[in-house]
Formats: C-alpha cells, sequence, structure tokens
C-alpha cells in the first residue's frame, strides 16, 4: 500500500468534507469522532419522512388559512374580534409558508440536489427565524383574543368603548411589530458568500455564523426573548383567562338554572359547556403543541453544538423538525375551529363553496 497516495486520498475527502457542508453533516461523527446516534441511511430516512410531513401539513396549513382569511373579508371588520381572527389567519399563513420552505430545504439535503446554495445553512436564517418571529406573534395574538374574551364577561357594559376595531387593529399591529419585527434582527448573526464546493466543483451561496462573543450573546437573547419571555409570558395568559371564562361560564350556567330552574340537559347548558370544553382544547392544544419547540430552543442557548452545525446535529434537526411539526398542527387546525364554534363563519364559508361549485 503507498502510504503517500492514500494519505493524498485522505486529505482531498477532508477538504470536501469542509467544503460541502451536506457531506460534512451526512458523516459528522467520523469527523469529530463521536458515533452518531443514527446511521447516515437511517437519519436521511426519518428526515426525509418527516421533512414530507411537514410539507405536506404545510399546504394543508395554506389552503385552511387562506379559507379562514377569505371566509372573514366576507364577514367583514365591523367586530374587533374578526380583526383578530383575521390577523391570526395571517400570521398562520405566514409560518405555513415558512415551514413548507423548510422542509423543501431538508428534502433537497437528504436527496444531494444539485442546487447552487447550500439549502441547510440558507434555511436557518430564512426559515427558522421568520417561523419563530411569526409563531409567537401567533401566540401572542391568541393571547389578546383570550382576553379580550374575558374582558366581555367581565366588563360588558364598558368593553366596546376601548376594545372597538380600531383600537384591535392598533393592537395587532403593535404585536406584529415588537414580536415579528425582532426576529429579522437575526440576519445580524449570518454573513451569506459565495464559496467553492469541490465536490459539486462549482460555487454555491453559503452562509457563515458570526463568531464574536456580541454576536453570540445576541442570538441567545433572541432565543431567551422569543422561547422563554414571549412563549411563558403568553402561555400564562392563555390559561388564566382560560380558566376564568370557564368558571364565570360555570356560575352562570349554575346562576340561571337557580333563577329559571333550567335542567342539566337543557340546550342553553349544553352549549356552554362545548364552550368550555372547545376553549379548554385551544389552550391544551397550544401547550402540547408549541411548548416542545420552545424547549429545544432553551436547550440550545445551553449547548452550543445543539444546532446545525454542532456536533449534535442528527439529534438537533430531528427533534426540531418533529417539534415544528406539532407546531404548525397548531397553525393548520384553526379553520376547524371556526366552523366548529362560530355559526356566521360556518354558514359564510359554506355559501363561499356552494357558489364555487355552482360555477
Amino acid at each position: 500500500m503507498d502510504l503517500t497516495t492514500e494519505t493524498g486520498k485522505l486529505d482531498k475527502l477532508a477538504r470536501s468534507y469542509l467544503n460541502s457542508s451536506q457531506h460534512r453533516i451526512r458523516d459528522h461523527g467520523s469527523i469529530t469522532g463521536l458515533r452518531p446516534l443514527l446511521s447516515t441511511d437511517l437519519f436521511n430516512t426519518v428526515l426525509y419522512v418527516l421533512s414530507w410531513a411537514l410539507t405536506s401539513t404545510g399546504t394543508l396549513g395554506v389552503i385552511s388559512n387562506i379559507l379562514v382569511l377569505t371566509t372573514y373579508i366576507k364577514l367583514g371588520f365591523s367586530e374587533s374580534i374578526n380583526i383578530s381572527y383575521f390577523a391570526l389567519g395571517i400570521s398562520d399563513l405566514g409560518v405555513s409558508f415558512t415551514t413548507i420552505w423548510g422542509g423543501i430545504s431538508n428534502l433537497l439535503v437528504v436527496t444531494e440536489a444539485r442546487i447552487p446554495f447550500n439549502a441547510l445553512e440558507i434555511s436557518s436564517p430564512t426559515v427558522f427565524w421568520p417561523a419563530e418571529g411569526l409563531e409567537k406573534t401567533t401566540t401572542c395574538i391568541t393571547a389578546y383574543i383570550a382576553l379580550e374574551k374575558c374582558l366581555c364577561v367581565l366588563l360588558p357594559l364598558h368593553v366596546k368603548s376601548f376594545m372597538n376595531p380600531r383600537k384591535t387593529l392598533f393592537v395587532v399591529l403593535t404585536i406584529s411589530f415588537l414580536i415579528f419585527g425582532p426576529s429579522n434582527f437575526s440576519f445580524i448573526v449570518y454573513k451569506f458568500q459565495w464559496s467553492f464546493d469541490s465536490v459539486k466543483n462549482a460555487s454555491i451561496l453559503r452562509t457563515l455564523e458570526e463568531t464574536s462573543p456580541l454576536h453570540k450573546a445576541f442570538q441567545s437573547f433572541m432565543l431567551l426573548y422569543f422561547s422563554t419571555i414571549i412563549h411563558y409570558t403568553a402561555l400564562c395568559v392563555i390559561w388564566v383567562c382560560t380558566i376564568f371564562l370557564a368558571v364565570s361560564l360555570q356560575e352562570t350556567m349554575k346562576g340561571r338554572a337557580t333563577k329559571f330552574g333550567q335542567d342539566k340537559s337543557s340546550a342553553l347548558n349544553i352549549r356552554n359547556r362545548r364552550v368550555i370544553k372547545t376553549v379548554f382544547l385551544i389552550a391544551s392544544a397550544y401547550l402540547v403543541f408549541s411548548t416542545p419547540r420552545a424547549v429545544c430552543n432553551v436547550i440550545r442557548i445551553f449547548e452550543q453544538e445543539f444546532h446545525v452545525r454542532g456536533i449534535y446535529f442528527r439529534t438537533y434537526m430531528l427533534i426540531i423538525v418533529a417539534c415544528v411539526q406539532l407546531s404548525l398542527f397548531n397553525s393548520s387546525t384553526n379553520v376547524l375551529i371556526y366552523i366548529y364554534m362560530n355559526t356566521k363563519f360556518r354558514n359564510t364559508l359554506r355559501n363561499m363553496i356552494c357558489r364555487s361549485k355552482s360555477l
């Protein structure tokens, strides 16, 4: 065996890995000296399936949120709650679009498509941060809707004076500015540049993360801001308002039963119990679908190698894609909740569908 020849081959292979993140990632365990938890083939298979699921769910989310937006345009914005639901549909539509692009990026990586950019690296600033900002915008609008419903119960005679459509529009725009706006600052951490890839024998567009202490501190603060401060504050508001609504509705049912002698099986009590169950369902869905992603981001703050370019890449990718899939369910199923809860929405949507079929 010619030792010089073999050394030359290994050196060429090492340079190829360093110039190509896709190949470097596929065999990350051999480079770092660590044995990966999943084999390359198994990892690619699982990521392929999850990415197709992500793309499919995102497509359904786009369709359902377009239906939501179209229906509320038909209903009009004379009521402030319609503006809140419309804004919620816009942010959910953005989440669906960004996750579709994220799923496509993963598929491009797994299939090793010959494209003029590194899909995995480009997806970090173009998918992760916009999706994070849009998801937390959805979260805060949901918290505002829950708060608005609580105020309607708590101050029924005065709520219209400070929750009119114009003020609701102002609140929604402020939430979008304070939550989605900072997510665009993530581009400060990334630098786009063309780099030669010896494996593809072509120049490709890549991103490099700034490694200065200031940039690292900024990225950690952004993760902490979205995944801890915003997430858990909104979660507390949603659950406090949900419990308050449930208790208030229960007291209302008991009061009406005492005053008017209503039977427990009356239509009004059945409808009120359905409202309580639906509100708890919304809060529980938010807790189940969005919290895993927030926890994953908090782990990333304390474990610097738990990211796309780290030694725990495979674990990170599979966990984050699964968490994004869960949070996407929350953005794709609102149309079902509106159909179940809102008679006007249900009738308007039915008329739109029937009219389009008759044309």
